[in-house]
């Protein structure tokens, strides 16, 4: 049941985050407001809050890990042990020197407008890789996220199938 539960920022990420499509009404931050004829109000549906939400999830599964790390669930020998998780760190090494040698602070870290897709939210999209190297280890893990994301994808498609013939269910 700890293993589900730990399992569930994953599963999150690949059945809820998909379905997100919200208006998000801005202004453009000062670095890309050059960028735009008209730099007043800007709308976007998609991104925002996919990027807040994918944030959110990152921030739980750092928490989960740091949690497991002090209370001696999992050992930092383990956590370092496999080749593909040292790779996974220096992908974040490399992301996070591209953040501070930025001449654009804002948009490296929020991403760009409209875009949303920052150093934050590849950061987490990393942290995710190195998440699931260290839970997802048996064919069950595989198995309990991969349904939802089934699931999801099954539910995308029906929704898509009946906005087609014209029956908008939303």
């Amino acid at each position: 049941m700890i293993k589900k539960v730990k399992l569930l920022p994953l599963s999150i990420l690949a059945c809820i985050v998909p379905f997100i499509v919200y208006s998000h009404i801005y202004t453009a931050n000062s670095e890309s407001s050059v960028l735009f004829m008209n730099a007043g109000l800007l709308s976007e549906s998609m991104n925002y809050y996919k990027s807040v939400f994918i944030i959110a999830s990152g921030v739980l599964m750092l928490s989960i890990l740091g949690y497991d790390i002090i209370f001696k669930s999992i050992s930092l020998e383990n956590i370092f042990k496999k080749r593909e998780q040292k790779v996974v760190i220096g992908m974040i090494v490399f992301i996070l020197i591209s953040w501070i040698l930025s001449s654009y602070p804002i948009t490296a870290t929020l991403g760009f407008t409209g875009r949303f897709e920052g150093s934050l939210v590849w950061l987490t999209y990393v942290v995710s890789v190195f998440y699931s190297l260290v839970y997802v280890n048996t064919k069950e893990d595989v198995e309990y996220v991969g349904c939802g994301y089934l699931y999801s994808l099954y539910l995308m498609g029906l929704i898509g199938l009946f906005e087609f013939f014209g029956y908008g269910l939303f």
